[in-house]
């Protein structure tokens, strides 16, 4: 059984990525410690910036000196490049919840007694409701679905034997088509208000086709990403369950069919990020550790249902971890101002904060996992950071990034 807590988290800060009137500064080398994956979209302008998870640093600004020209960079801010400014944004990311509703999130007691509505449910549906709402969250978009929905006439899922012994399939709860409406469709962050009315009037029953749910799921991520208004952005899925999926329904919902969905949704570039709410009522929740591997993001998150206050404060920071993981650090390139032709050779990336302002490293292979790249150098439509400066910027609430034309770039571009 994993019984894994979550390391405290900071409330997710605003990160805006602005273009600066400035060239030169200090080195990178205050990029230091752990990161995400490289990572994001790529396109010509992105819809979307105010991304960032606080907690932690850039650390103390350095002090460059010398010339900026062919791989160098450092020295005194450049008046030619402070005409050379521009606005440009983060890939925006969507989020598709996929939320559990059965029966054992609070519709009953667990094997010592606890009420699993006062231990559980509420304390999720509470922290769900926060990170909604929650200014962190500005420049995502999020929807939300519930599983499993209406079904068989005793309230469970899957299939009832009429008195006559004839078999009835649910009607409803086993289709993939049922979980491919949102009760919330995509609304941008914060928004309290929209999520808090269907939250409030939702409660627990039922059980927990999750293969279906899934099926669902990718659908709405699909048609998301495929949306004029969002191709530039980064769509991801989030299963929120208690319990192992439920062998009921045609096809089965099984760990491996649910899996194959989450494996199927990766191939697409849709990632699938998973938070387990462990009680005692269910023995392991192994299963959902399959599910977050197939899906691109590693294993799940669980959070431990042992009082109310606890389960709150821990799912938030599972929201939190998340949230800080979808962001991507690519970052669409902006146009350069008039009158002026793009230089792929010219081009700088700065991070300002209050430790000061520190220029980036070109890096094509992100070698030092510091720096910075272009997706493509022959053709270059966005900015990728490497993972250390990417996992640098997540973790740092008072950063921006500053996208710099006119100067000759720090490091080799080619």
């Amino acid at each position: 059984m994993i019984q894994r807590r979550l390391a405290p988290f900071a409330a997710v800060a605003s990160l805006i990525a602005l273009i600066a009137p400035a060239c030169g500064g200090s080195n990178d080398s205050a990029f230091r410690g752990g990161g995400e994956e490289d990572g994001g979209s790529h396109g010509d302008h992105g819809d979307h910036g105010d991304h960032g998870n606080s907690g932690g640093g850039f650390g103390d600004a350095g002090t460059g000196s010398g010339g900026g020209s062919g791989g160098g960079g450092g020295g005194n801010p450049d008046p030619s490049c402070a005409a050379a400014g521009a606005e440009g944004k983060l890939t925006g990311v969507n989020l598709v919840f996929m939320f559990d509703r059965s029966a054992s999130m609070g519709w009953s007691q667990d094997g010592q007694g606890q009420d699993l509505h006062a231990v559980k449910w509420n304390p999720v549906v509470a922290a769900t409701k926060s990170f909604f709402e929650d200014a962190a969250s500005s420049g995502m978009n999020a929807s939300l679905t519930f599983f499993s929905d209406k079904g068989a006439s005793d309230g469970t899922c899957g299939t009832r034997t009429t008195e006559s012994g004839e078999v009835i399939s649910a009607e409803d709860c086993c289709r993939d088509e049922t979980y491919s409406s949102p009760h919330v469709p995509l609304r941008r962050l914060p928004n309290g208000a929209d999520f808090a009315r269907v939250l409030d009037q939702t409660s627990p029953g039922g059980s927990t086709p999750t293969r279906a749910a899934m099926s669902g799921a990718l659908a709405q991520a699909r048609a998301i990403a495929a949306d004029t208004r969002h191709t530039k952005e980064a769509t991801v899925i989030v299963l929120v369950s208690d319990g192992n999926p439920a062998d009921v329904c045609s096809p089965a919902s099984t760990v491996e069919n649910t899996a194959a969905v989450a494996q199927e949704a990766k191939g697409g570039g849709i990632k699938t990020y998973v938070i387990g709410v462990q009680s005692s009522d269910v023995p392991t929740l192994d299963s959902l550790n399959e599910i977050a591997k197939s899906g691109g993001t590693g294993q799940a998150i669980m959070v431990d249902v042992d009082n109310p206050e606890n389960t709150k404060r821990s799912f938030g920071e599972a929201l939190a971890r998340i949230r800080g993981q979808a962001i991507s650090c690519s970052v669409p390139i902006p146009p350069t101002p008039a009158g002026k032709t793009f230089d792929r050779k010219a081009v700088n990336v700065v991070i300002t904060s209050r430790a000061g302002k520190q220029p980036l490293t070109y890096d094509k292979d992100c070698s030092r996992g510091e720096g910075w790249h272009y997706d493509d150098v022959s053709n270059p439509k966005t900015i990728e950071l490497c993972s250390s400066t990417c996992g640098a910027l997540k973790r740092t609430g008072d950063a921006k990034i500053e996208v710099q034309f006119g100067c000759a770039t720090k490091g080799d571009v080619h």
